[in-house]
């Protein structure tokens, strides 16, 4: 198994891969399995074709002994009553050598079914020209010496039928070896796919732990940085936003007795910016509870938009909103979440900002990308850490209030590079 990371995307990639090897590993097992049976059952109907072929060669043998026997009993009786089983036997003996030689095609087969069929012809002309003839004429002494010298024939045909016999004997063994040999070699793949699949389960199962371990840690240290950052920002708004108050107050109240005084707009500005860090760490400690209510996604972000517009010193880039969507979720929190990102998106931007909303299905979607060009994978893995940011006037809680703001709605804030520059995107309920 390849070694797991704490990116979860990739982990998940990994995991699923490895999963994938493990049911194709049991695929090729049964594939296996299934194979090793289809040859075995070849091979057994071979075995059987071949026992149906000894069967065949013994009533073969005994049709030709009914033959030679049927002549025997005509010439102790004198006469030709058995003549019609003597043919009936000949026939069969025709009959038997013919279906065997249409089902095979082993030349030794084919020249010792050969040499029975001319025996057994050889046979039958004896019998009609050297041994009914005398028999019909009542001559029992020709007729018995020429039966005689027919049971050279008879033994002959015995001999090849046993031959046959031998030789499909040995066909069956040979076939009995090679079906033993499958189903070993069968066994063999199957138990060693069946051994290695469940090994490689094992791994994914001791991965997946792994993989479930790491985003448990990574959870738990996330919660403890928010943790610690909220006992951080309660001693702060006790210690510090009351004298905060008095001094904006004071400063305001200079600003207004000394109108040309360069320094209270400076007190003023920096005690904003104080109230302001403030601010952000009440709100990423705040137990956030998802306010049951809807709102216009679309019409929110065009009026952030707007409000960032208006306030800046300088023009900014360009803003263009797409699409549109009603979702269900605390209006005014999701509005903190859409100022956090278009603003932060006007300034990595080169010249516009794209706010994208669809919906799909059941979910509303909502991208927000600029195109600064993105930013690198260090940067990227810290981006929703609480007071990192890469702007030189930044508090770096924006980003880390919004993630906290949509895990209170169920959703999650994502980040990706995308072809021009930074894309995050979030899914709220449809409404």
């Amino acid at each position: 198994m390849p070694k797991l990371e704490a990116n979860p995307s990739s982990n998940a990639g990994t995991l699923v891969v490895g999963f994938g090897l493990v049911v194709a590993m049991f695929a090729l097992a049964s594939l296996a399995a299934a194979s090793g049976m289809d040859a075995m059952r070849q091979t057994l109907a071979e075995v059987k074709a071949e026992e149906g072929r000894v069967r065949t060669v013994l009533q073969l043998a005994s049709a030709v002994r009914d033959q030679y026997a049927h002549q025997a009993h005509m010439i102790l009786l004198g006469d030709n009553s058995h003549m019609p089983m003597y043919r009936a036997a000949r026939d069969r003996v025709r009959t038997l050598t013919r279906h065997l030689a249409e089902h095979t095609d082993n030349p030794v087969v084919l020249r010792r079914l050969d040499r029975i069929e001319r025996a057994s012809t050889e046979l039958d002309r004896r019998f009609e020209e050297a041994i009914l003839p005398p028999i019909l004429r009542g001559d029992a002494k020709s007729a018995r010496d020429a039966h005689d010298e027919a049971l050279s024939l008879v033994l002959r045909i015995a001999e090849e039928a046993d031959a046959l016999v031998a030789q499909f004997e040995h066909g069956i063994e040979w076939h009995e070896q090679e079906a033993l040999e499958k189903q070993a070699a069968a066994s063999r793949l199957a138990l060693g796919l069946l051994g290695g699949a469940t090994l490689f389960a094992i791994l994914v199962g001791v991965a997946v732990g792994r993989f479930i371990t790491l985003r448990h840690q990574a959870q738990l240290l996330e919660q403890e940085r928010l943790a610690s950052a909220g006992r951080i920002a309660a001693g702060v708004a006790h210690e510090i936003n009351n004298p905060l108050a008095v001094i904006l107050g004071y400063a305001k109240m200079l600003a207004r007795r000394y109108p040309d005084a360069a320094e209270p707009p400076v007190i003023e500005a920096e005690i904003l910016r104080c109230k302001e860090i403030v601010g952000g760490l009440l709100d990423l400690t705040r137990p956030w509870k998802s306010r049951e209510g809807t709102l216009d996604l679309r019409a929110t972000a065009e009026e952030v938009a707007t409000r960032l517009e208006d306030g800046g010193a300088e023009p900014g880039p360009e803003v263009e909103i797409r699409g549109g969507g009603r979702a269900r979720g605390d209006p005014r929190a999701i509005r903190q979440v859409l100022w956090n990102l278009i603003d932060n998106a006007r300034a990595a931007a080169r010249s516009k900002v794209v706010v994208d909303i669809e919906t799909r299905g059941d979910r509303v979607r909502v991208a927000v990308e600029d195109d600064g060009g993105g930013c690198d994978e260090a940067v990227a893995e810290r981006l929703f850490e609480p007071f990192f940011s890469t702007k030189e006037e930044g508090t770096g809680l924006g980003l880390a209030v919004s993630q906290a703001i949509l895990r209170a709605h169920d959703s999650s804030l994502e980040f990706e590079n995308g072809p021009e520059g930074a894309r995050f995107s979030f899914a709220l309920p449809a409404a």
